[in-house]
């Protein structure tokens, strides 16, 4: 019985498993022997370097950020907004002449629409006078449609 038992477990504790990562991207790559597979979001657990080649593998990154100061959407319309960081006031610049059906949101790191208000005029501040220090977003909506957000840090 006992080894009927040993027997059990030790086919239980050899099954192999490849690993698997749900990823935004990827891709696999093979020449000459070699073979690369890469995927968007890995975190990195270590890095190779020789001479100009540098080499970093890993598992799932969770500090991939992309945070942009001009976009145009798909309409051509732009908007910038300074200073990033900041301590007091970010200033909205849109590059738009109607401003009517255009408003904005600021965010907390969770989600949360703390202000929503209209753009009064191309250049908007927003206050972060008597927010604490930390990550907000600001996002641009064109009626209902968001258009694009931006990260803002508190300082």
């Amino acid at each position: 019985m006992r080894i009927i038992l040993l027997a059990i477990a030790i086919i239980a504790t050899t099954t192999v498993r490849g690993q698997e990562a749900i990823t935004s991207a990827g891709d696999i790559a093979q020449n000459d022997g070699y073979i690369l597979s890469w995927g968007v979001g890995e975190v990195a657990i270590e890095t190779f370097a020789q001479g100009d080649y540098i080499l970093t593998q890993g598992f799932q990154q969770t500090k991939l950020e992309v945070v942009s100061i001009t976009d145009f959407d798909e309409q051509g319309i732009g908007i910038v907004a300074y200073p990033n960081p900041t301590s007091d006031f970010v200033t909205l610049k849109f590059q738009e002449e109607n401003l009517a059906d255009y408003e904005y949101q600021v965010l907390n790191a969770e989600g949360r629409a703390l202000v929503q208000d209209h753009f009064k005029n191309d250049a908007t501040e927003v206050s972060f006078i008597n927010r604490e220090a930390g990550v907000y977003f600001i996002r641009i909506l064109d009626g209902l449609k968001p258009i694009k957000t931006f990260k803002i840090v508190r300082k």
